[in-house]
């Protein structure tokens, strides 16, 4: 009953043209803002273009009730609005002719507006719907969360090691006009099994992996729904092979290993937004490999000796991911797959002088993947 009442009350103020309270729409510098299907609530009924004016019918709770349609309230933050008393709309809604196929909004009678309502200009009120789309799909902020997958890595025809991994990740990104700056980082350990025809096979290795990169692009509007942004930056990966101290089925001694690689990413960033505040951002990518540098502690074997380090110097990489974004009003929830693939060639030779011999050591060519997911919140 009070909603059949909330409707008949307004349905006469739009029909009558009699003064009311109106809200306009302030984002506080956001491209647009949320309307939620009551207070509290985790339902957006539509995103508000900023400017926007709108009947207000009450408020409740911090929050400002406003018409949307003859039959669809929704509530407002009240920080997001600005109330005129005494507005006045228009007499009756406003009539569409049509001009060569196509139609077109009949200006209403200057005398029925207010200042208020008579800006902005009409072209101009589409700038803010189509940012809005682009704010759900281009936010700038801080993003965080977990990240699972399946990791293998071999070396061809002599050993591998699979398992799985859980990490902690997080980036933050800022968009100036149509450039992205973003760093990210990621830190997370493994759970893997040794295996090999030469050395025999173990279990409960414990892998350490983490990864730190800086990203600049520029983005490219395609339509309204759909941004574009290529991208290049640099990266560094690091994973820690803890087989130090493991013994094999056969008796081989197992000693602890350094990865470490240099490279540039060079892909693409699309952004698509989907419906109801629901957004795709797929992103391809090739690395650039610049250096790579393995440290292996082979004291454990040859007596206290020194780690060698073997210099790597060809190698490439890719990986691609899609992420879905449902924007709930900050924070978003953000969820996907992934995958990365690394393919290094033989390393440059090391050399160890160990009981007046001279012993050579390299790190054969191999390659690395990972299918995997995340589940995180952005602010």
């Amino acid at each position: 009953m009070k909603t059949l009442l909330s409707v008949l009350f307004s349905v006469f103020f739009l029909s009558s043209g009699l003064a009311q309270t109106m809200g306009i729409i302030e984002c506080n510098g956001r491209h647009g803002i949320s309307a939620w299907e009551k207070p509290d609530s985790i339902i957006v009924v539509e995103h508000l273009a900023c400017g926007r004016t709108l009947p207000v019918v009450g408020t409740e709770e911090g929050f400002v009730k406003v018409q949307l349609g003859i039959r669809l309230f929704a509530y407002v933050n009240a920080e997001n609005i600005r109330l005129v008393e005494n507005a006045r709309v228009p007499e009756k809604p406003v009539p569409a002719f049509e001009t060569q196929g196509k139609f077109l909004p009949r200006k209403a009678p200057a005398a029925t507006q207010s200042p208020e309502l008579s800006q902005p200009a009409p072209d101009v009120a589409k700038l803010p719907l189509i940012q809005s789309k682009r704010d759900t799909v281009l936010k700038s902020g801080l993003e965080f969360g977990l990240d699972s997958s399946y990791i293998r890595y071999e070396e061809p025809d002599f050993m591998q090691e699979e398992g799985v991994t859980l990490s902690a990740y997080g980036s933050y990104t800022l968009r100036p006009a149509d450039f992205m700056i973003r760093l990210e980082g990621r830190y997370g350990f493994a759970g893997v099994s040794y295996s090999s025809p030469v050395s025999g096979e173990t279990k409960r290795i414990r892998d350490y992996i983490g990864e730190a990169r800086a990203l600049v692009g520029y983005t490219f509007e395609a339509s309204d729904k759909w941004y574009l942004t290529p991208y290049t930056g640099f990266g560094y990966r690091y994973l820690f092979d803890g087989m130090g101290g493991k013994v094999t089925n056969v008796g081989h001694l197992g000693y602890d290993r350094r990865s470490n690689y240099f490279y540039s990413p060079i892909g693409f960033e699309s952004a698509n937004y989907l419906n109801y505040g629901w957004a795709l951002v797929v992103t391809g990518e090739y690395a650039l490999f610049w250096k790579g540098c393995q440290e292996s502690d082979l004291g454990i074997l040859f007596g206290g000796s020194p780690a060698i380090i073997n210099d790597q110097d060809d190698g490439w990489g890719i990986r691609a991911s899609g992420k879905f974004i449902k924007e709930m009003g900050r924070p978003d929830f953000v969820f996907g797959p992934y995958i990365k693939y690394w393919n290094i060639e033989d390393s440059d030779w090391a050399y160890l002088y160990y009981e007046e011999e001279e012993l050579a050591f390299i790190e054969p060519a191999n390659n690395s993947i990972e299918i995997g997911g995340m589940f995180g919140i952005a602010f």
